[in-house]
């Protein structure tokens, strides 16, 4: 299962851009239902405490692993800071902003 890059990216980079949104929004499923914990499709878990979410490890693409904190604001995007980690990711930090923006912080795209 091959993750397509995000659009204006290639290579290793843009499929893990591709797949922490896809996991992003997986992430989004059961907190709009209130789930204050859970766990990803692939592995790793989630813990909301009123609009703050901590994730460990969340996948939902496989080899593909996202940690960090995020915020819910008042117009409902999620911003913070994640490390990507994966045995299929280019490793680095990225900042998710408004309007369900991410960008680079840093990369390892050697791993």
């Amino acid at each position: 299962d091959t993750v397509e890059p995000a659009p204006g990216t290639r290579g290793r980079r843009g499929r893990t851009l591709a797949a922490v949104a896809l996991t992003l929004r997986d992430l989004q499923r059961p907190t709009a239902f209130g789930a204050e914990r859970g766990g990803g499709l692939r592995a790793g878990s989630f813990a909301t405490r009123g609009v703050v979410t901590v994730l460990r490890g969340f996948s939902f693409v496989p080899g593909v692993r996202v940690s960090g904190r995020l915020r819910l604001t008042a117009r409902g995007d999620l911003v913070g800071r994640l490390r990507v980690t994966g045995a299929a990711a280019a490793h680095g930090r990225l900042t998710a902003g408004r309007r369900g923006r991410l960008s680079a912080r840093s990369w390892d795209v050697a791993r």
